[in-house]
């Protein structure tokens, strides 16, 4: 691909994550599940840069995002895949967020949605997975032991289109670069402080990147930093390990 296609992907009037179609791994644009996910505002956060010595600060706001979560990026690219591969049934565990994602964009397909999550999660969100039309299961113990060795038992019982973070098409948050680099005129920005739990948002966001400066698309990679909260710091915890 060259610039002009570049700037032919910048121009489109598809806003969605989708006017980067060709770096995804979607082979019929028929088979696309979209529910307008990306072009997310990009804000300049003049005040609070001023506040932090940081004149140059920018704040990507992905609350906007049809079920209000980052997972929307990510499950429209696997359900897109799920679509194509002939699945009828897709399914995730989660204390939250994908849940709702995942039901959202198999309802647009129209496919049913299997949902586990450990007892004690937010009602909020089983109600927003349910309104999508989801089988929400309420599992006993906790969400690494008993409520994983049962979502696994099930969807390999069952042929269930597994949307948890090891499935290898749920590249939709490259897009956070692309899009990054596009709002910002062409140029990568010099750190990139995101959010992540696990690190797949981080990882496919680095990879989108790395295949902009590939393609000469923009000339630098920037510096990443993942944020941890305290209730959820795998990756912090194994650095204190010392892994």
């Amino acid at each position: 691909m060259t610039r002009d296609d570049f700037d032919v992907m910048r121009n489109s009037r598809d806003r969605s994550i989708w006017r980067w179609f060709e770096f995804f791994p979607v082979m019929h644009r028929s088979s696309i599940v979209s529910l307008g996910e990306g072009d997310t505002p990009l804000i300049h956060a003049r005040r609070l840069g001023a506040l932090l010595d940081m004149p140059n600060l920018y704040l990507k706001n992905d609350t906007v995002l049809p079920t209000g979560s980052l997972k929307d990026r990510s499950n429209s690219v696997a359900i897109s895949v799920a679509e194509e591969l002939g699945f009828s049934t897709a399914a995730v565990i989660s204390t939250g967020n994908a849940a709702a994602s995942v039901a959202a964009y198999a309802a647009a397909a129209g496919m049913k949605s299997v949902v586990m999550v450990p007892a004690g999660t937010a009602s909020s969100k089983i109600v927003q997975a349910r309104a999508y039309g989801a089988t929400v299961i309420v599992v006993q113990g906790s969400f690494d032991n008993e409520v994983a060795r049962l979502y696994r038992a099930a969807v390999e019982q069952f042929g269930w289109y597994d949307c948890l973070s090891s499935n290898p098409y749920r590249i939709g948050k490259k897009s956070y670069a692309y899009e990054l680099v596009d709002q910002l005129g062409g140029q990568a920005p010099d750190w990139v402080v995101h959010p992540t739990a696990g690190g797949a948002g981080i990882h496919f966001m680095w990879q989108g990147f790395r295949e902009l400066v590939s393609l000469g698309w923009t000339h630098r990679l920037p510096k990443l930093v993942a944020a941890q909260s305290a209730m959820a710091a795998p990756i912090a915890a194994a650095f204190e390990k010392g892994f």
